[in-house]
């Protein structure tokens, strides 16, 4: 039997017309263990740092990394402001 794509795309039922059974509860399981993983994972990151005494990288790969952050940091803070001083004399020459 031929794979129809507006079943596939629709979610609702199978190739054969049959119904998804329990699809809003399994959408929600899904998205409840989705949200659950990331909220638990999130909030007991900085508890686990704490508890494992974990300390800053002070190596030469370590502050590699961190002059690579501040200098991604200060490029986009660049980028923003002539953005914005593009936006501003775009407006003046109006």
């Amino acid at each position: 039997m031929p794979i129809d794509e507006r079943h596939i795309a629709d979610g609702y039922s199978f190739t054969d017309g049959t119904l998804f059974a329990q699809r809003d509860m399994i959408i929600f399981l899904t998205f409840s263990v989705v949200v659950v993983t990331l909220v638990a994972q999130g909030l007991s990151l900085s508890p686990i740092i704490r508890l494992l005494r974990l300390q800053k990288d002070n190596t030469q790969r370590g502050e590699i990394t961190e002059a690579r952050n501040l200098l991604i940091s200060n490029a986009i803070d660049l980028l923003k402001t002539r953005r914005d001083i593009e936006g501003e004399t775009r407006r003046c020459l109006r």
